[in-house]
Parts: C-alpha cells; structure tokens; sequence
C-alpha cells in the first residue's frame, strides 16, 4: 500500500486521493472501520487525501459475509440504485 502510495505521488496523478468504502456508515465502530481510519491517517500523513467515501449497503454479497454487522429485522434500500418507473 505504501509503495502504490508514494509512487502515485511521484508521478503526480492529478487529484489523486483515497476513497474508502464505510461498513454500516462512517461513524460505525466496527473492525473494518478502525483499520480504514488507520489506513486514510497513513496516507494524511503522506500528503494523501480522501473523499468521504461511499457505504456498504445491506445486499448480495455484503449480506452474506458481513451479516453480523446489519440488523436481520430491517430492510435497507440500496442508496446507490435509481427508483425507476416501469411503463
């Protein structure tokens, strides 16, 4: 990750930052979440920023290995899908 990193930089890609991916939203105290965290701090420290990201919603592949992590009670909508008219 540290070797991608600075190469990037060297090269200067324009607009190069990380974009991380939340599980159960930013503020979510789980494992992946903290290890996520330390990872944007090492590239803060390079001169690395990062957009908000984006959240692991409940469907396919997240409900099968991440299930302990969502409620099995509610129903998520994916956020990231458009509510589309049939005619």
């Amino acid at each position: 990750m540290i070797i991608f990193a600075k190469a990037a930089l060297e090269v200067q890609i324009p607009n190069f930052r990380v974009h991380p991916a939340w599980l159960a939203g930013r503020d979510a105290d789980n494992p992946y979440n903290r290890k996520t965290h330390e990872i944007i701090a090492q590239f803060r420290e390079m001169g690395i920023p990062s957009s908000d990201g984006n959240v692991i919603f409940a469907a396919e592949n997240a409900l099968k290995y991440l299930s302990e992590y969502f409620d099995p009670d509610e129903e998520y909508e994916n956020e990231y899908t458009e509510n589309k008219v049939m005619l």
